[in-house]
């Protein structure tokens, strides 16, 4: 992740702005991991016949929703401005490298290798890292806060999904690594195209006036086809990741379910407490699904960033003073 690093390196009067982003996020996962909680509370004074007290938890919960949307729309906004933030950077850095860059060096990258840097690279960068800040900081907050919140509904139940963890830890990681490398080669593949495309409509006459079109098109053709390839292996691994969580989530859910049940037969818990154990199940599960697609599209604004850079750090024309 270097090269991430050296992204916020280069925009530190952007990174700032990652500070509220996390506060929003950490905020937002703390009042909508609350919710169910609450709604377990509403259910117990409704066993209990305690309206006074639902009226009450039930104004608690309108109030933490209305806050839940202001922190989701404010977390939108600056993640939204950090991410066309840093993408606008992103062209301004290359399209400024290219107009220093040597000729050989131009030549040698083609017309449509330059375009895809600028337009398509960028647009990858822009749409990971805007992921990222939706999903990432928000869903390893509501993994931690919604812990804690069943540790304190019971323990045991918190110490299966705690064992559950690494499985899926494991997965997405698993996941990621075959993922990373396929984008890779999909990135350069798509570069490759664009520069051909471009380069073929562009010098079109000559191409027909020495009977190339044949030729031409059986180049396209075999990209295509490489490129279809190696973009079939990339959405395979990429889309294991969410039915395989499905299914640990699924497993988890059948087991809190079962252990839950028991208790309230024993009247260990009470029928609202298994209430929001079942929610804090499904909800402590769901951030693994959010992260393996983070994970899957970071790898694709890697290859793309990592592209980007290459074309900053060429070698660039040497200064000649007018004196």
């Amino acid at each position: 992740m270097r090269v991430f690093l050296r992204l916020i390196r280069d925009n530190k009067s952007i990174a700032y702005l990652l500070v509220p982003a996390i506060i929003y996020s950490t905020l937002f996962s703390l009042f909508s991991a609350f919710l169910p909680y609450l709604a377990g509370i509403s259910i117990d004074n409704i066993s209990s016949r305690n309206f006074v007290g639902l009226r009450v938890t039930l104004l608690i919960i309108l109030g933490c929703s209305i806050v839940t949307a202001i922190l989701k729309l404010l977390s939108a906004r600056v993640n939204n401005l950090i991410s066309y933030s840093l993408a606008n950077n992103l062209r301004l850095m290359s399209y400024s490298k290219v107009s220093r860059l040597p000729i050989r060096t131009v030549d040698s990258k083609g017309q449509g290798d330059m375009q895809s840097y600028i337009v398509n690279d960028t647009e990858v960068v822009s749409d990971g890292i805007l992921l990222f800040l939706n999903q990432f900081f928000s869903g390893i907050a509501t993994i931690v806060i919604v812990f804690i919140l069943l540790l304190s509904i019971d323990w045991k139940i918190s110490a299966i999904l705690l064992l559950v963890m690494p499985v899926s830890l494991y997965v997405s990681y698993m996941i990621q690594k075959k993922t990373s490398g396929s984008f890779k080669k999909q990135s350069q593949i798509r570069s490759d195209m664009s520069n051909f495309i471009s380069e073929t409509i562009s010098c079109n006459k000559e191409i027909r006036s020495f009977n190339g079109t044949k030729e031409s098109i059986d180049l396209f053709e075999k990209a295509s086809n490489q490129y279809r390839d190696v973009s079939r292996k990339a959405v395979f691994y990429s889309s294991i990741g969410n039915p395989t969580s499905r299914v640990i989530n699924s497993i988890v859910f059948a087991i809190v379910v079962f252990f839950g049940a028991n208790q309230v037969v024993s009247g260990i818990i009470t029928i609202g407490a298994l209430t929001s154990l079942l929610a804090y199940a499904t909800q402590f599960m769901k951030p693994y699904n959010e992260l393996a697609n983070v994970f899957t599209e970071i790898s694709d604004a890697k290859a793309s960033l990592s592209r980007i850079y290459s074309l900053i750090d060429e070698e660039e024309m040497p200064y000649e003073s007018n004196d």
